[in-house]
């Protein structure tokens, strides 16, 4: 596990930058107050268009609280055989990690703990690199954050360090991918084939 700044990230990693700025446009009102639009970060950069296939991918599960780790195992497995090492972990615009780090729901409570033995200063709105050894506890906090926080960012992105492929994690815990491989490698059958489920079905709702 790594902290990054973000503005060094948008610069070493050109097709992040693209994901983060196209996410940016789709939400950027001008007409908003400075203190919101200050945080779109990657709304003036000049970035290049690439080729995207999206789709979405779930684990099959009954169990809530074993999900987070349903989840993190299966991705090991996809992302051992594609030889991702790391991942960069940014949300899309410049919003704190911690957006309700004061909570006295149980499991949120407990994110921002696991998370702050990271962060101790209890704020952060840059990036973080996460390793495969980290993804585990990673996608907990992560999971749990984005499925029970409604404060947390909506779009908090799990971008490959190779740039092949981002996700996110959406409310209803399910996998939100972008291939940026023209199909060639994080591909519908890779996911299939370690046993994800090609749908955003709410099996917790």
């Amino acid at each position: 596990m790594k902290l990054l700044d973000r503005q060094d990230v948008f610069k070493q990693y050109k097709i992040l930058a693209s994901h983060i700025h196209g996410i940016q446009q789709s939400f950027y009102d001008e007409d908003e107050e400075e203190s919101y639009t200050s945080k779109f970060d990657a709304i003036s950069l000049t970035v290049k268009d690439y080729n995207t296939h999206n789709f979405c991918a779930r684990v099959a599960s009954d169990q809530k609280a074993l999900h987070p780790l349903e989840i993190s195992d299966k991705l090991k497995a996809v992302f051992t055989e594609i030889d991702c090492e790391a991942l960069i972990l940014i949300p899309f615009i410049k919003l704190d990690f911690f957006s309700s780090k004061n909570s006295t729901y149980t499991d949120i409570a407990e994110a921002y703990k696991n998370l702050a033995t990271h962060i101790p200063t209890k704020t952060y709105t840059e990036a973080i690199e996460v390793s495969l050894t980290d993804l585990n506890e990673f996608v907990h906090i992560i999971y749990t954050l984005a499925t029970e926080d409604l404060n947390f960012p909506e779009f908090t992105v799990w971008f490959d360090k190779q740039q092949r492929f981002a996700f996110f994690i959406c409310r209803y815990g399910n996998l939100h991918i972008t291939d940026y491989t023209d199909g060639t490698l994080v591909t519908e059958s890779l996911f299939l084939k370690h046993d994800f489920k090609l749908d955003d079905y709410p099996q917790f709702e």
